[in-house]
């Protein structure tokens, strides 16, 4: 290795997205460089230290060597930090949160759950740089883990340690069927009864639909999956139109929904849906950051 070392910020923060892309083509999106570009940052930094970081085994995908993991444990925190910088400079300072607060959640979380918290945050960080980012459980993990998101929502089965997961509220699982629908007849609706009819559900791997399959397997029923939707507004226009019954999280439901859907708490077969704030667990976490979690959190207290 050489001991007179020139590296920049730059040069690090190009093997961080690559590392993390394991890929030179996808790691130009983050790095707003050409693949050219991010190729010679690599190449000087290998030389530099006087170590291949990544093998090359063809095709466009690469791997870290042992110096690449190395180098990778070391710089990480640093280019997290650098990018906090200015940031911290201005709260130390008193000024006003001017920077950016990226958000990282799914579409049922901005729609249903945060625009009343948006609304109260920008109010009281009006010059903030608000982004709330339409992801999935994998990647808000991914992009917390890797300071590209300051706050998700979600739930979580499996809390890792580099994250901590706050649930701010729980909602029943419930029944929807459009209004006449032979359930809404029966005092009381099993899962046999559920079983019976065409159902419109999430796709495999979202939390709904594991608890689902679970506990129909549990009871060793079959069912018949009328559609895969993603997207509750759709699950509960297709409901409405007849084209099957629905298991969804209580919190999708608004006031007129009850004119003209059945709905019945199926919690019972089902369990409780929860929704958590997640920040990284180490690292910096701004004022405004901070100030949202605080508001999401009273915003729910108690639900």
């Amino acid at each position: 290795m050489n001991n007179d070392l020139n590296l920049n910020m730059q040069q690090l923060k190009v093997f961080v997205a690559v590392a993390r892309f394991l890929s030179f083509s996808k790691a130009t999106r983050p790095t707003n460089l050409t693949q050219p570009a991010i190729s010679s940052q690599i190449k000087s930094l290998e030389t530099q230290i006087g170590k291949p970081l990544f093998s090359r085994s063809g095709g466009s995908k690469v791997e870290l060597t042992d110096e690449g993991k190395i180098l990778l444990e070391i710089v990480s925190p640093l280019v997290k930090g650098f990018d906090a910088i200015k940031v911290r400079f201005d709260e130390m300072m008193g000024e006003e949160q001017k920077g950016p607060l990226r958000i990282a959640t799914h579409t049922s979380a901005m729609v249903y759950l945060l625009p009343d918290v948006i609304k109260e945050f920008k109010k009281k960080f009006p010059a903030c740089e608000l982004s709330v980012l339409n992801r999935g459980r994998e990647d808000i993990l991914s992009m917390l883990e890797n300071a590209e998101a300051d706050i998700g929502i979600s739930s979580l089965t499996k809390k890792p340690t580099t994250i901590d997961y706050k649930v701010f509220a729980k909602f029943k699982r419930v029944l929807i069927a459009p209004i006449g629908h032979p359930l809404s007849k029966k005092a009381r609706i099993s899962l046999k009864d559920i079983a019976a009819y065409p159902l419109l559900l999430p796709p495999k791997g979202s939390n709904t639909r594991e608890v689902i399959d679970k506990a129909f397997a549990g009871q060793d029923l079959s069912y018949n999956v009328a559609m895969e939707i993603t997207g509750r507004v759709v699950s509960k226009t297709y409901v409405k139109m007849g084209l099957g019954i629905s298991i969804v999280n209580e919190f999708y439901l608004e006031k007129e929904d009850t004119n003209t859907l059945f709905i019945a708490d199926v919690s019972n077969y089902f369990g409780i849906a929860e929704r958590g704030v997640l920040t990284r667990s180490n690292g910096y976490i701004s004022r405004a950051a901070v100030a949202f979690k605080d508001i999401l959190l009273e915003k729910y207290k108690g639900i």
